[in-house]
């Protein structure tokens, strides 16, 4: 599994996407083609690129977590649709985290798919 343009491409023991965990693992990341922008305006670019590879619907995990606030921030203001899941463990162990990640999407008035886990 290779990102754009096989701009960083990583190995378990030289077998792209290999799920075995022992032997060596590579990275190797190539250099930038065009000047960067800002950050803000990268994640809307890989916004753009990630819909457009896609051939279906997608989903988007959210956490809760700032990381996943800035994804989910790209795709809403580039205006595609996603579905956004969140995660939520048994007995509550993630309770703070949901209660952000909800609030979160209230705000843009999306309702997720709640996958619930016994962990």
């Amino acid at each position: 599994m290779n990102s754009n343009n096989n701009h960083v491409v990583y190995s378990h023991s030289g077998v792209d996407w290999n799920p075995v965990v022992d032997g060596d693992f590579n990275v190797r990341f190539g250099s930038c083609t065009r000047e960067p922008t800002d950050f803000r305006t990268e994640t809307l670019l890989t916004a753009e690129l990630i819909h457009s590879s896609m051939e279906s619907d997608y989903c988007i995990g959210i956490s809760g977590g700032i990381d996943s606030e800035i994804v989910a921030r790209a795709f809403f203001e580039c205006g595609f649709d996603f579905t956004p899941i969140v995660f939520k463990f048994k007995d509550d162990w993630n309770r703070s985290e949901n209660e952000l990640a909800f609030s979160f999407l209230n705000y843009y008035g999306v309702k997720p798919e709640i996958i619930e886990l016994d962990i």
